[in-house]
């Protein structure tokens, strides 16, 4: 069914007098059906995706991208948190490595989680590249961890990694990130 949007004030107009629609219930279903058809397709039309060309990959969980308006957004992986580079964390280099191969240069979509944004000012999402979600393979291929304090979207992915000793899996003394990042405030490069 395909209205305008005059015709669609008017219905709405119409439908809407209280004491109309609690005395004839066909314009009362007619109402809540319309109104659920416009929240529907409110929610639908507001879903948070971004979608550009990856720019730079800064390290295995965060890259910046170049939307169509040439705006630059730097994108933080949501659920994830890979080795620093920064601090020459063990497995960084190859993450970030891992992570260009696979889409630098390359059109993709973030969806984007939550608010939106982390302190840093960084917009948090899930990349997709052709329909695989990238934080996924970060993961499943041992180069980043599950970030269990904000999801645990990818934990059965971690555990599988781990089982396999895939990546930074390969070292059984692997330090989680943000216990890293602790440990070397101050020592970045």
């Amino acid at each position: 069914m395909n209205l305008n949007k005059t015709k669609l004030n008017k219905m709405i107009k119409n439908l809407t007098s209280l004491r109309k629609l609690t005395s004839q219930p066909k314009r009362l279903l007619g109402f809540l059906l319309i109104l659920g058809v416009a929240l529907f397709l409110n929610t639908c039309a507001n879903t948070n995706n971004l979608y550009g060309t990856v720019l730079r990959v800064v390290d295995g969980d965060t890259i910046v991208l170049l939307d169509k308006n040439n705006q630059q957004h730097s994108i933080r992986f949501f659920g994830i948190d890979a080795p620093e580079t920064n601090t020459k964390q063990p497995f960084g280099e190859e993450s970030k490595e891992f992570l260009n191969s696979m889409i630098a240069d390359k059109e993709v979509k973030i969806v984007i989680v939550g608010d939106g944004k982390d302190r840093y000012g960084r917009t948090i999402g899930i990349v997709k590249f052709e329909g695989k979600d990238i934080n996924k393979k970060m993961v499943e291929n041992g180069f980043a961890w599950a970030y269990e304090h904000y999801s645990d979207k990818y934990v059965k992915e971690q555990k599988e990694a781990r089982k396999q000793k895939l990546g930074l899996w390969a070292d059984e003394k692997a330090i989680e990130p943000h216990k890293w990042r602790k440990s070397h405030r101050g020592k970045a490069k």
